[in-house]
C-alpha cells in the first residue's frame, strides 16, 4: 500500500485569546495590572476590551452583554 500525505496548514495563526469575564471594567483594570500595560478607556458600546499584546496575539476579555441569554452563563 502506498500512503503519502499533504501537507495542509488548516492553522495560520492565533490571533487572540479570549477570556470570558463578567465584570468587564473590573477584569481589564485587574488584568492591566497584571500585565503591566496601561489601561485603555472602555467604550460602553461594546462588550469586549482587547490589550494589544506586541506579539501577535492579543488578549480580548468579553462578558457578551450582546449575546441573548448572557445573564445566565457561568463563569468560572
Amino acid at each position: 500500500m502506498n500512503t503519502s500525505t499533504k501537507e495542509t496548514k488548516l492553522l495560520y495563526g492565533v490571533k487572540a485569546a479570549v477570556l470570558h469575564v463578567r465584570d468587564l471594567p473590573d477584569m481589564a483594570a485587574w488584568y492591566a495590572g497584571l500585565l503591566g500595560m496601561p489601561l485603555q478607556p472602555l467604550d460602553d458600546e461594546k462588550p469586549f476590551y482587547e490589550f494589544d499584546m506586541n506579539n501577535r496575539v492579543n488578549l480580548m476579555l468579553d462578558d457578551h452583554r450582546n449575546m441573548q441569554g448572557w445573564e445566565n452563563i457561568r463563569f468560572a
